[in-house]
């Protein structure tokens, strides 16, 4: 294989005439679908989720901003049942899709976290006070979203009740559109709280934190400090499995999830090396061995998606971002080298799938061309570029 910068390059340049079919205008605000289909089918539109996340990979500060203008722009003012609407949280799709009368359009429980994660490294890149100022409002009602759905333990729940309805238009409200099944289950059980959309909720009090020492909100730093550490102990004594060596996917109404996945790495991504003792860290590393492919990790063993929806067991190229960056920051250089593996994929095939799968042979799935597949490479690239000048 070529060296991975080179490859890189020729993606990205490739990359920079793809994703300018993906331009999309929301009432004067440039933004990006996140995916273009095949003739006969539909493309996908805007998702809070994938814009944050494609933003910080492309180091895009302009598209950043105007990320967080949309997401300020649809976030929820009341509890509406069809929508899933809540006061403070993000919006998940624009425009809104139908499922049996009901909307996807608020979806996600994880995009008011990446909201407000995506407000401090917007500020982190530009010191835009202005900006965070004139954010004031939604900063304040997205930390009271967050503070809705934790409990006495701090653990971060998800359920249609929290706005008033007994289920979602989306079988599952974060990035894998369906949970696990436990076996003879389709169906997420509610509540269900997930390890890595604690992780995110840990990262995003902190961020709040800062925030709040540049415009003045109710909330104050030594209270959110003090809610983002019981968080932290909440992920570590609750999510935690010694059996496994890792950390489950959720707990829902029946239980505790064990089934391994990708979200052990992942959600390293959120964390300080502080947050999670060395012991762990090594478990979590030689456990995610199972996930290795000559092509990346998988979302979960490739056999454990025989009553899943597709995305389980199967490699999605943005994640290996999120992978890569957080094995860097907790020493493993090992799994941040395998997190590039899946450019030889892209390479082979010239183009920017959604996901695919690797049994006997890689079959490309989802859209033909995905926003975050093309922001993966850029993220990349710069890692390589910022480690040469070190």
């Amino acid at each position: 294989m070529k060296h991975k910068k080179d490859i890189l390059k020729g993606l990205w340049n490739l990359g920079k005439k793809e994703i300018k079919n993906l331009e999309y205008d929301f009432g004067g605000i440039k933004l990006y679908k996140a995916g273009i289909g095949k003739r006969e089918e539909k493309d996908f539109y805007l998702f809070s989720r994938d814009l944050i996340l494609s933003s910080l990979m492309l180091n895009n500060n302009r598209l950043l901003k105007n990320v967080l203008k949309f997401c300020i722009k649809l976030q929820g003012k009341k509890k509406d049942a069809i929508t899933g609407e809540e006061p403070g949280k993000i919006a998940h799709e624009f425009p809104e899709v139908i499922k049996n009368r009901f909307s996807t359009k608020y979806n996600a429980a994880d995009t008011t976290s990446l909201f407000l994660i995506g407000l401090w490294e917007y500020y982190l890149k530009t010191k835009d006070k202005e900006f965070i100022k004139k954010s004031r409002n939604s900063i304040e009602t997205g930390i009271s979203y967050i503070l809705t759905h934790l409990d006495k333990n701090r653990i971060f729940w998800e359920s249609p009740s929290f706005c008033g309805a007994k289920k979602f238009a989306l079988n599952s409200t974060y990035w894998k559109d369906h949970s696990p099944a436990r076996p003879n289950i389709t169906n997420t059980v509610y509540p269900i709280a997930y390890s890595l959309l604690q992780s995110q909720v840990i990262k995003s009090l902190r961020c709040a934190l800062k925030l709040s020492q540049i415009c003045k909100i109710k909330y104050k730093p030594k209270e959110l400090g003090k809610i983002s550490k019981k968080c932290l102990n909440a992920l570590n004594k609750y999510f935690w499995d010694e059996e496994t060596g890792s950390f489950i996917i959720a707990i829902d109404k029946q239980g505790k999830i064990s089934l391994m996945s990708s979200d052990s790495l992942h959600m390293l991504y959120y964390l300080e090396k502080k947050d999670i003792s060395k012991e762990r860290i090594k478990k979590i590393f030689k456990k995610a061995e199972i996930l290795e492919t000559e092509y990346g990790y998988r979302t979960a063993p490739s056999n454990s998606n025989k009553n899943s929806h597709t995305q389980f067991g199967m490699i999605w190229p943005w994640e290996q971002y999120f992978i890569g960056v957080g094995a860097l920051k907790f020493g493993d250089k090992n799994v941040f080298e395998k997190s590039f593996n899946v450019i030889k994929v892209l390479e082979k095939n010239k183009t920017f799938p959604e996901f695919f799968s690797f049994n006997k042979k890689i079959e490309l799935k989802g859209k033909k061309t995905q926003l975050w597949t093309i922001a993966y490479v850029k993220g990349m690239l710069d890692l390589i570029e910022s480690n040469n000048r070190k």
